[in-house]
């Protein structure tokens, strides 16, 4: 990380990575491939970090990151053939995975305190396995687009957090499945305990739209559906 000006920095990583199958995808009983080899990764990013305080309340941020991630033997899942209520564990030989990241955002802090963020993915995640049928294609469940709009706003223990999220360009091993999006709200409210610490009650409501989807072919994802809930700190 190097600062170029205030509030503005350089930031670059390099770094290689490993992931051991775990037990359940080498021995478990109908699902795991005992066959499964660690993948590998070289990871390297690239990009800009720009973060600032306006008048002691407002806070400005905005990052742009380029990456590119060589893999070997990505482990992925699918549904088998035989019975597609099963899922098996395998790698991809050769993956690279290039993209770009992009983040802004804006906070104020006080009496209300409320942060609105935007996200942006490119994500191109390529088998480059040579002699696979699906070399040069996009590798299952990695979306090639992906934008994300939150935001909070806090007043006296009261939390409002909307979040809209579009996932596009996803394959599986059927071809691309449709473009989806979901809007999700959650509403909480911190109670204070006397000597005793805090509860908070929080009731979220998920795909506000009611968007019929599939994150893979042949499952649907729930429509329209909440969850209430409750948290102690003692």
């Amino acid at each position: 990380r190097f600062e170029l000006i205030d509030g503005l920095s350089l930031t670059a990583f390099g770094r290689r990575a490993y992931r051991a199958p775990v037990f359940n995808e080498l021995y478990y009983a109908g699902y795991g491939n005992p066959d499964l080899r660690s993948e590998d990764a070289w990871l390297t990013d690239l990009g800009l970090d720009f973060n600032r305080v306006f008048q002691s309340a407002w806070t400005l941020k905005a990052k742009l990151d380029g990456f590119c991630y060589l893999l070997t033997d990505k482990i992925t899942s699918a549904p088998t053939e035989e019975d597609p209520d099963i899922w098996m564990p395998y790698n991809i030989g050769k993956v690279r995975s290039t993209g770009l990241d992009i983040l802004a955002g804006i906070a104020h802090s006080g009496t209300w305190n409320y942060t609105l963020d935007a996200k942006y993915t490119y994500q191109s995640s390529l088998d480059m396995t040579p002699d696979s049928y699906s070399c040069g294609m996009q590798i299952p469940y990695v979306a090639r687009h992906v934008v994300v709009l939150s935001g909070q706003v806090e007043w006296k223990g009261w939390n409002l957090s909307p979040v809209w999220q579009l996932m596009a360009g996803r394959t599986d091993g059927y071809g691309t499945l449709p473009d989806w999006n979901t809007l999700d709200l959650t509403l909480s409210k911190v109670f204070t305990l006397r000597k005793c610490g805090s509860f908070r009650l929080k009731a979220s409501l998920y795909n506000i739209l009611d968007c019929r989807y599939e994150t893979v072919s042949g499952y649907p994802m729930p429509g329209r559906n909440f969850i209430f809930g409750i948290d102690f700190n003692f």
